[in-house]
């Protein structure tokens, strides 16, 4: 997978299944809610 933005974290998680609208393992994209922080985290955690 490429690195995503950052700006598209705001919207879809790296892990979005955009086949079933989920994230995380099947949770609803309803309940993704990123905080400031964790956008940054996994932006950054993708340049390792």
């Amino acid at each position: 997978m490429a690195m995503p933005h950052a700006s598209e974290l705001i919207y879809f998680p790296s892990d979005y299944d955009p086949a079933t609208n989920t994230w995380g393992g099947g949770r609803p994209m309803g309940e993704y809610d990123p905080t400031p922080e964790e956008i940054v985290r996994v932006a950054l955690a993708y340049r390792r």
